[in-house]
């Protein structure tokens, strides 16, 4: 990796000026909003200018955004409607007032800002590249927050700096690399930074010392990097939130990253969006759940003891902030949903921790797929623990795969294709979206005969359709892909078993679901 932080190690050889990038717009058409976003500013989210972060929400669907001030007790601010499907927060200081300005990016490159300086009156930028996301921050330290992108995709970076409305542009990282930047060294600018989830790396170019890398090892797989102040020392902390078990570890810069303060806060269903919202210079723990509308705080000021505010905007059930690359996904099936056949005949290598590495490596945020596959289960008795199971996950997306087992014990295709129609409902009726595979293939060889098993998933099929088209849920295709594939039956399928695939067969099971999921992200379904 030392090759590509050339570019910022090196700042001043790759200047490029930017001419007449901002523009006033007497109106405006597609704007914005913020919740969180992978940069800090000096006050997270603080619209009124009091020194205290806000709380703010917004729904892409609808371009509903509400901010709720702290300086009126949160009970009345902003709620226009600004925004539409692919445009991303990105709220900054823009201007200089002291106030976060509502703004967004568009994958395209175009931004949209209200400058609360200007009475919020628009303006309008084109600087990215295609399929980049902001990660704007104050890299210039002149009170601004500037412009910047990253493209996960390519490790393609920008940042347009106010000071001297010059651009930076360059590559560095790519897939597996979540941008993280924060001013760790204290000097007033912000330091580029990724992080590298599969192996809990950090890399960071600090401004303070002409963009030198420094690095630390901390966090890793299931883990969120968070940085911010939380000790008050005005250097961000490294931290890490694990979003299955709410388990947040800050290891404190005050302290020369030497202690580390560890605390259970959440779970599930909530995520991270520190910010300071009681005034005292550090970073509080915040979290919000968009499944139940509800908010979880633990303030620095009690030192995180839980005084203050720990439950906030449940009266805003109707108001819920999308994260559409920031998914929950649960994988339900059997045993092939489970694993089995694959090189650790379970979870570590089976299709959903495969699915989950590559929706890390090519969309912004982080993804967790959830395996509920249960070994020798039948639909009916997938059936009977589905409903526990959204129970315990909380999914944004259900993968549906199940029937292998059904059709080995030779029930009725009614029964089967009732009880897959019975999961899905249950999960359409609580608004979380379905997608069904085809039942995949098995074999006979050697080891077993499988004929009357394989002609029975062949009768069945068509089923999977004639369901998926009677809900409207996509369909992944796994039975077609993995037969598609010249010599499939000893290239990728487990011979003992003869009813799983094998390492190389999972990958195509991840790839056929990898489609329509990827499908729905870019159409803001999920």
């Amino acid at each position: 990796m030392q090759a590509t932080f050339t570019f910022l190690r090196h700042l001043c050889a790759l200047k490029v000026l930017h001419r007449n990038i901002l523009s006033r717009a007497g109106w405006v058409s597609l704007c914005l909003f913020l919740l969180a976003s992978p940069v800090w500013a000096a006050v997270l989210n603080d619209y009124d200018g009091d020194g205290k972060s806000d709380l703010a929400l917004y729904d892409e669907n609808t371009g509903y955004w509400t901010v709720l001030y702290s300086s009126r007790q949160f009970g009345s601010g902003m709620q226009p409607i600004l925004g539409m499907l692919g445009w991303r927060p990105a709220p900054g200081d823009y201007d200089g007032d002291g106030k976060t300005d509502v703004a967004i990016m568009n994958k395209s490159g175009v931004w949209w800002m209200l400058m609360s300086g200007s009475n919020n009156a628009p303006a309008t930028a084109n600087f990215g590249v295609a399929g980049a996301g902001p990660v704007q921050a104050d890299y210039d330290g002149d009170g601004k927050t500037d412009l910047a992108y990253y493209k996960k995709a390519s490790g393609a970076w920008g940042i347009l700096f106010s000071d001297s409305n010059q651009a930076w542009l360059g590559t560095w990282g790519g897939p597996g690399f979540i941008p993280a930047s924060a001013d760790f060294d204290g000097d007033g600018n912000a330091d580029p930074c990724l992080y590298q989830e599969s192996t809990g790396a950090w890399y960071m170019l600090l401004s303070g010392s002409g963009y030198l890398m420094a690095g630390a090892i901390w966090g890793g797989p299931g883990y969120q990097a968070v940085p911010a102040d939380y000790d008050g020392d005005e250097q961000a902390d490294l931290c890490i939130y694990n979003n299955t078990t709410g388990e947040w570890r800050i290891l404190l810069s005050g302290t020369g990253y030497t202690t580390y303060v560890g605390i259970i806060w959440g779970d599930a269903a909530y995520k991270p969006v520190p910010g300071d919202l009681d005034g005292d210079g550090r970073a509080d723990l915040m979290l919000y759940a968009d499944s139940i509308a509800n908010w979880l705080v633990l303030l620095s000021g009690s030192e995180y003891s839980g005084a203050g505010l720990t439950c906030i905007g449940t009266n805003w059930s109707a108001v819920k902030s999308l994260w559409r690359e920031d998914l929950v996904i649960m994988a339900f099936g059997d045993s092939i949903t489970y694993g089995g056949g694959s090189s650790s005949d379970g979870p570590a290598t089976g299709y959903p921790k495969l699915l989950e590495t590559k929706l890390k490596q090519y969309y912004d945020g982080y993804f967790r797929v959830v395996n509920r596959g249960q070994d020798g289960e039948d639909t009916y008795q997938g059936f009977e623990r589905f409903a526990q199971a959204l129970d315990a996950t909380n999914p944004n997306l259900v993968l549906l795969m199940e029937g292998t087992n059904d059709n080995n014990e030779g029930s009725p295709y009614d029964e089967i294709e009732e009880n897959l129609r019975n999961m899905i409902r249950i999960a359409l009726n609580r608004g979380i979206p379905v997608i069904i595979a085809t039942i995949p293939p098995v074999i006979s060889n050697q080891y077993q005969n499988r004929s009357a098993q394989m002609e029975r998933i062949m009768g069945f099929n068509p089923r999977i359709y004639q369901i998926a088209a009677d809900l409207n849920i996509p369909v992944a295709p796994v039975f077609e892909a993995i037969t598609a594939v010249p010599g499939w039956q000893s290239r990728l399928m487990n011979q003992p078993s003869a009813n799983h695939p094998n390492d190389a067969g999972y990958r195509i099971v991840r790839d056929t679901f990898y489609t329509p999921v990827s499908v729905g992200l870019n159409a803001g379904q999920y």
